[in-house]
């Protein structure tokens, strides 16, 4: 026990630690207010001239960029960049924002099936899991009564 205590202290210090850059459900809000409030623009053609900043990035991201993908290409229009954002040095992060973070909103959304199908098993297990209890109650108290 004493050592697997001391590799598991060890092993933290492989780990990569990162500063906060702010909570994940925050950015994910900001994708999907901003994809709304520009919902009536076009979809550029080209995926070069949507905003990206590093700087905004570095806090979440350790080992580069998420890869552009073709699905949810409306959740993009948060990520474009209008006349009146590109005079502003710091941009409104609630109407625009970086590439990277559309792509992990992205990300999540494909995750969702998975998550709803564990959700759903888990429930079912513990549905079973109280009606074998109560069968298994219901004889115990059966045969202490008789």
């Amino acid at each position: 026990m004493g050592l697997s205590l001391v590799i598991f202290l060890l092993g933290g210090l492989l780990y990569k630690k990162l500063r906060l850059g702010g909570s994940p459900l925050t950015r994910l809000a900001q994708v999907v207010v901003a994809a709304v409030k520009k919902r009536k623009m076009s979809l550029l053609d080209d995926s070069s001239k949507l905003y990206v900043n590093k700087e905004l990035d570095a806090t979440i991201s350790v080992h580069g960029r998420l890869l552009h993908t073709d699905q949810f290409r409306w959740l993009y229009k948060a990520a474009v960049v209008t006349r009146k954002e590109e005079q502003v040095q710091k941009p409104n992060l609630w109407r625009l924002v970086t590439v990277h973070v559309v792509e992990e909103l992205k990300s999540i959304i494909r995750m969702l099936p998975n998550i709803i199908c564990c959700l759903l098993l888990r429930c079912v297990a513990a549905h079973f899991q109280t009606s074998v209890l109560n069968f298994f109650y219901f004889f115990v108290i059966v045969r202490v009564i008789k």
